[in-house]
Parts: C-alpha cells; structure tokens; sequence
C-alpha cells in the first residue's frame, strides 16, 4: 500500500515530459503525470494495486490500453474478472478526460 511518503517518492522519479503537458482551454499548463496517480489512487488496497502501479504509473493516460495487461498475469490471477473490472474502471475515467 501507498502512503505519502510513497506519494512523494513516485512523483520526484517522474520526470516531466512533453507527451505529459497539456494546456487547458484558459491557457493554464497541465501535469498529466498525476492524472495516472490519482486513477490509481482510487484503486488503492486492491489486491491489483502493485500491478498497476507498475505497468500505469507515469504513462501518458491516453496510452493506456488492454493490451496492456500482460497474458501470463493474467493466467495467473486468482480471478482474471477481478482486473478486468479493474482496468474497465481506468477505461471509464480515461474516457472523460479531454486530451
């Protein structure tokens, strides 16, 4: 499980990239590397949070996708339902977000 000093911790290893900065319709710059933190954040104590951390955390939201879940992982899940309802729940907030 994340606590803050794991919070900190993951957003100084995330460097800033120009994939990860967009701008707002007002002009203001946005930092879509915590886009993924807060997706995961609300996964948080599942039993997949390692999982996603490690395959999602710092990747352009817009990138994400089933592929994405490797096949092996999934052979080996005690329910592969489990991730899949998982990830539809990051699809789903993926979707309204306006790149």
């Amino acid at each position: 499980m994340l606590d803050t000093a794991d919070t900190v911790l993951l957003e100084q290893e995330l460097a800033p990239s120009s994939d990860m900065i967009r701008y707002t319709i007002s002009g203001e710059k946005e930092d879509l590397r915590f886009v993924h933190f807060e997706v995961l954040s609300s996964l948080k104590n599942t039993k997949y949070e390692e999982f996603l951390i490690r395959y999602f955390l710092g990747r352009p939201l817009r990138e994400v996708s089933r592929e994405d879940i490797p096949v092996d992982y999934c052979r080996n899940c005690e329910n592969g339902n489990d991730l899949q309802n998982i990830f539809d729940s990051i699809i789903k907030l993926k979707d309204l977000i306006i790149f």
